[in-house]
């Protein structure tokens, strides 16, 4: 329920998190990052970490050079965007000068600079920047890189923790599936009606996890075709031929998506919910095409935040939480709509927080907290909707520090941390619990220390710093 980030990302998020709270006064840090995905939901992490003054981004490749633009007065941090648009000698240029600069006045940046300065740069750039800007880059506090190849693992947007399938270990290429696959493709061209469209639409989403990209494209078109080919057999008016279809587009979008073209993966997602629309105005008793509109409307809603349209994609949240309120009045006992309904309450909380609105990310972490813990509640031994109320309580935390209620986050903050260190007991080192305990840890220890509780401070990041020791070690 949190920022859609890659497993692989979370130890590189928690450094940068730390030094963060920690730095005072000028401080420089590189990100090479080049897929907007991670780019984007890291951008909204960071947001999310200042205590009242908003992010300030610089689209440094859609203006003239000008340090100015930078200029900052007082906390919060600035985020320096050098790394999106075409990967061309024009945006080479740009970011070479851009550098040249800041490293010609890197004096100056630290001697009136009182806040942190983060510079996106792409991957490539890494091997280049200390040449480019010398100065700059001696008096860095940390770099930190996210490789593109990550977003393959990554959550699908819009796909909640519920759905999600165990990742593919990175190339470990679905070999089975993939000659199950070969030798069903021809039998589909010839007689589609004989051939299911799942067994494409399952090995894309292997080939997807598992890092192969070109290769899921090339079974996610020839999927798209099948199910094109099946829906003009079945007739128009088909449900299950078109819902295949649907299918196969959303897959397409989740394959563009995880190749950084936002636009494609946007219009494939739309060309769902088309489908989806349909299926549900034909069928508006049928639960199931009901959830999937949800879905449709919510993986577009992460598509227009991913690319900075904050006011489209929180329209399309709104859409899919209507239906996901309607779904979940019609049918209080059923979980699984519950759990959609606190997905999207905390969808739309992240977005209010993002924007500035406190209040607003408040009352909407406040429904999802409801609803988790109430799921909790129902089933202590689901450690997933455990660690779903942990998250939540961690949120809801995070904006009552923002707001400057550090007694009510003092007190929201110790639930998350006794529910993380429950589960960190009954699931043991695994690097989300891990994770999830160092971040309860450190976001209590904070507001202990905000409130003048040295001593309690201190015990808490020990054993922060404990946890994250090899067991061996410990």
């Amino acid at each position: 329920m949190s920022s859609t980030l890659p497993p692989q990302a979370e130890e590189q998020v928690q450094r940068l998190r730390r030094h963060l709270k920690r730095a005072r006064g000028f401080s420089l840090v590189f990100l090479f990052v080049s897929h907007p995905l991670i780019a984007a939901a890291l951008k909204e992490r960071v947001a999310s970490w200042l205590p009242s003054q908003p992010l300030r981004t610089i689209d440094g490749l859609a203006q003239a050079v000008d340090v100015a633009l930078l200029a900052a007065d007082g906390e919060g941090a600035a985020w320096l965007d050098l790394g999106r648009g075409p990967d061309d000698a024009v945006a080479e240029t740009q970011r070479g000068q851009w550098l040249a600069r800041l490293n010609e006045q890197r004096a100056q940046l630290e001697k009136d600079w009182r806040c942190a300065l983060l510079i996106q740069l792409p991957e490539a750039c890494h091997a280049e920047t200390w040449r480019l800007a010398p100065d700059l880059w001696a008096v860095r506090s940390l770099a930190l890189d996210f490789p593109g190849v990550w977003a393959a693992q990554a959550p699908v947007p819009g796909r909640t923790e519920a759905d999600a399938r165990p990742a593919v270990q990175l190339g470990a290429l679905p070999q089975a599936q993939l000659d199950e696959w070969r030798r069903l493709a021809p039998l589909a061209e010839q007689a589609p009606d004989t051939v299911a469209v799942y067994p494409g639409l399952r090995l894309v989403d292997s080939l997807l996890q598992a890092g192969y990209l070109e290769l899921a494209r090339e079974v996610a078109s020839q999927t798209e075709d099948h199910a094109r080919r099946r829906l003009a057999l079945a007739g128009a008016e088909n449900s299950e031929a078109q819902r295949d279809l649907s299918i196969a587009h959303n897959k397409i979008g989740d394959l563009l998506s995880a190749q950084g073209d936002l636009p494609g993966a946007l219009a494939a997602y739309r060309k769902c919910l088309d489908i989806s629309e349909r299926l549900a105005r034909q069928d508006p008793a049928n639960a199931g095409w009901q959830r999937e509109l949800s879905i449709a409307h919510e993986k577009i809603g992460d598509l227009l935040r991913a690319q900075g349209d904050l006011s489209g994609a929180p329209a399309a949240y709104r859409k899919s939480l209507e239906i996901r309120e309607r779904l979940a009045r019609q049918d209080p006992a059923n979980a699984g709509w519950q759990r959609d309904l606190s997905v999207s309450h905390n969808k739309i909380g992240d977005l209010l927080r993002a924007q500035g609105d406190l209040p607003g990310a408040l009352a909407a972490f406040r429904k999802d907290l409801e609803i988790s813990e109430r799921l909790a509640w129902q089933d202590p031994s689901n450690a997933g909707w455990q660690r779903d109320l942990c998250v939540s309580f961690n949120k809801l935390g995070g904006v009552e520090q923002a707001l400057g209620r550090l007694v009510e986050a003092r007190a929201v903050y110790r639930e998350s941390l006794a529910l993380a260190r429950r589960l960190h007991t009954l699931l043991g080192d695994i690097p989300l619990m891990v994770s999830d305990l160092d971040e309860a840890l450190t976001c209590l220890a904070e507001v202990e220390r905000a409130l003048g509780d040295e001593t309690t401070a201190a015990s808490l990041e020990t054993e922060a710093a404990e946890i994250k020791k090899p067991p061996l070690v410990r």
